[in-house]
């Protein structure tokens, strides 16, 4: 099990997202508020993880905005969540970065990626 920093696309603010790896995919199994100080502390920066992703049943999404959907961006690899009315072009809260989604893909999660 491993926790990956996320930030609220709407609220700006971080959050963690516990994940367990599971063969070739990983599961989003939890989410919570969390300081991106804390997350240092606590050594999520030295976890990563490849692969596909899928969600747990009791998986509850942004604990902000409630959105399960996320992306990563492209230059800087934080992910973010995504909430449904956010359009195919979005805007990296955490770089500024301008996106096109792209569905279907493999991530790649790094633990203090924020």
């Amino acid at each position: 099990m491993m926790v990956v920093m996320a930030t609220c696309y709407r609220a700006k603010r971080p959050w963690g997202i516990t994940i367990e790896k599971k063969g070739r995919h990983c599961e989003f199994q939890w989410a919570f508020p969390l300081a991106q100080d804390k997350a240092k502390r606590e050594g999520f920066d030295r976890n990563s993880f490849s692969g596909e992703v899928q969600f747990a049943g009791e998986y509850p999404g942004c604990p902000y905005c409630g959105s399960v959907g996320f992306f990563q961006c492209g230059k800087c690899n934080a992910v973010t969540c995504l909430p449904e009315d956010a359009g195919s072009k979005v805007t990296c809260p955490a770089c500024g970065t301008t996106l096109t989604l792209e569905t279907g893909r493999d991530f790649d999660f790094k633990g203090g990626g924020y």
